[in-house]
Formats: C-alpha cells, structure tokens, sequence
C-alpha cells in the first residue's frame, strides 16, 4: 500500500514500476523490440523453447531433431526446426529451397520442382518457344495462337490466322517466323504478324535459319523451304518423310530430323545421313557442327561429333520433342506428362517439371531464365 503522504504523482510512478516489474518478470527483452515470453529464449530475431537450442548443440545442418511438438525436426544452424519451404536447406520431400527470395528463381513456391509455372492467359496447346532476350519472347500454338512476354507477363497477338502454329525463330524483334499447317507461315515486322506465300499446302513442323534471308521450315512428306530474303522456295530434300525439326551452324550446315532419319545441306544440296537410331527424332540443337544433340521417340538422345551420330542415356521412356541449350553442360529436353531431362556436360538427369502436361517446347536466353511451353497452355520458367 502507497503511504497517504505521496502526492499523486509518486503513486502513478510507483504503480507503473510495479506493473514494469510485473511484464519483466514474465518476459525477456532481447533488444531490437523482440519481447520473449519466460519459458523461451532469446535465439537471433526469433523467441525459441530452450530445448530446441539443447537438441542441436554440435549438431550439423540437416541432422534429425525433435522438440515439444515437433517429432520430426531438422538442425538447422545449431537450432531444432520444423522443416519448411523457404529455410534454405533442402528437406525430405523438397528438390529446391532458396529461400524464395523472388519469383521465377530457379525454385517454385512449394520447393517441389526447379520450374515454377506462369499465367499464359490460355488453355490452348503451345507447341514453340522462342525469344530475342528476357524481355522478349514468342509462344505458338493452337488454332493460332500467337503470345509474347515483355518480361514481365504474358499477352496474346493477333495472328490473322486459326490453324495450327508448330514453330517459331526471328533474328529480332522486327523478324519473327511461325509456321503452321497447310503450309501456313506468318512474318511479324516488329508491328503485326502477317501472312506470307509458302509455294506449299504441307503441313511445316519447324523452323530456323542464319539471318533475315536465309530461314529454312521443314514439314511432313520431307517438305523443306528456304527463305532467301523476298521469297520461299521448294528444295529438294531426298526424302519423302517427315520432318519435324531443323537446325544449323551456318548457311552451309544445316541438319534436319524426322521420321525416318536425318537429312544435311552443306549449302548446295540436302544429303541423308545415318541417323544413329530407328526411332523418330522430333527436335535437335547444339553447339556447334561436332556438338548436336537430336531428341525423338521412347527417350531417345543422340549426338552428333561430327562425324557420325551416337546414342546417349537419357534416362527417361517419355518421348521427347524438343532440345536446347546454353552451352554443352546445360542442356534440356522436354516431352510428354511433364518430363525434363538435363545434360549437365557428361550425363542426363531427369528434373521434376512440377506438371503432367506434356512439354513441346524450350527455349531461354541463360541457365536461369528457360522458358518451357506445352499443353493446356502451360508455360514454366
């Protein structure tokens, strides 16, 4: 009891420091704001039960761990934890964790796959991929389907047309091809995408070249065009199958892939080469004329050395339709129900793709900015 003599102000002094007395005994002031209850300890910016400290002490990261409600912890910097996404440590059941510091990071949000999807603003399938820079890249798909990312989000554009988009490749934001069926192929001048005359009504599976007056687009019943320029021009393939990718090093050495086996233009003629498989291959890309990887059916890889093609281990069943790279230990290959596998310069692992949706498309501009595309619209980054 206050002694009657205090004046008023004595008493709310003394009654705020027994109310002081009264949080502080109940509490731990770890500075910087952070209050702490009794029963838990001050342990960095964070208010933790002691015996999450004792079940660590000289423990590596990663070790098993248990405290008060947690029977399946993990030490994680000298501290029982209940494991999460988002810790920085990769725990049972996660592929990735760093930190998710930012969106498409090389990390989805659930730590469950390196690839984390974007919103395409369609249920359409994609079938190709292909860009100038992070700022600026294409999709094509179904019933003409055209979409570009400006490095941020995805937007449809006016295509002028319904039928099926396969393939895409520019040498720029103002020289952009897509090519369709019933030979349909579409220039984009940096404004709008518009028709050009093919000489064809096959339908033209794929599409690449050296420079705005040298493309080639290649097709079912061995179809190929060359692009000079002002026009396209039937070549001369020596094969009547399909063909479904095409890819080079130069004006002179250009591969094609297909049904049936693979084709070669020197710069003169196209040639037919000893494929190193029987299966169909869908896609093909590389580094150089002795470095081309070539994708097809059941999983099959092959590579070129420049003198002949030899298979590889892919490590996957799954049919895989297209291939790209940054370099020759950082390649990818995508095909159906979500597969991905990586060559990382000596083998080719499978990465989790976080969906079943097939993947026929892939394409980026270094290794932590790939885009994939495939069914239903689905686009990963």
């Amino acid at each position: 009891m206050l002694p009657r003599g205090c004046p008023s102000f004595t008493r709310g002094l003394l009654a705020s420091f027994f109310a002081l007395s009264c949080i502080e005994s109940g509490t731990h002031d770890c500075g910087g704001g952070l209050i702490c209850p009794a029963d838990m300890v001050c342990a960095g910016s964070a208010c933790v039960l002691p015996e999450q400290m004792r079940q660590c002490v000289g423990h590596a990261n990663l070790d098993a761990c248990r405290y008060s409600g947690v029977p399946q912890g993990v030490c994680l910097n000298e501290l029982c934890e209940a494991p999460r996404c988002g810790d920085g440590f990769i725990e049972d059941g996660e592929v990735c964790d760093d930190r998710n510091t930012r969106p498409f990071d090389g990390c989805s949000p659930d730590c469950r796959s390196h690839w984390s999807p974007m919103d395409s603003g369609t249920t359409q399938d994609l079938f190709g991929v292909w860009g100038t820079g992070p700022g600026d890249a294409f999709a094509v798909g179904y019933l003409g389907t055209i979409l570009h990312f400006n490095g941020t989000s995805w937007s449809p554009m006016a295509s002028g047309t319904t039928q099926n988009l396969w393939g895409v490749w520019g040498t720029g934001p103002d020289d952009v091809f897509a090519v369709g069926i019933i030979g349909t192929i579409l220039h984009l001048d940096g404004r709008s995408w518009s028709p050009m005359t093919s000489g064809t009504g096959k339908n033209l599976l794929s599409v690449w070249g050296t420079g705005p007056g040298d493309v080639f687009a290649v097709g079912e019943s061995g179809t190929v065009l060359h692009f000079n320029g002002t026009s396209w021009s039937l070549m001369t393939s020596r094969t009547m199958s399909a063909l479904l990718g095409v890819w080079g090093t130069g004006p002179g050495d250009v591969f094609a892939v297909g049904i049936m086996g693979t084709i070669h233009f020197d710069g003169t003629s196209w040639s037919p080469m000893t494929p190193g498989t029987m299966t169909a291959l869908w896609g093909l890309w590389g580094t150089g004329s002795g470095y081309v990887f070539a994708v097809g059916d059941f999983g099959t890889v092959v590579r070129f050395d420049g003198t002949s093609w030899l298979p590889m281990t892919s490590g996957t069943m799954s049919t895989l339709y297209r291939v790209w790279g940054t370099g020759l230990g950082d390649v990818f290959a995508v095909g159906d129900l979500g597969t991905v596998v990586h060559f990382d310069g000596t083998s080719w692992s499978l990465m989790t793709s976080g969906t079943i949706n097939d993947l026929l498309g892939v394409w980026g501009t270094d290794p932590g900015d790939v885009f994939l595309v495939g069914k239903l619209g689905s686009i990963l980054h």
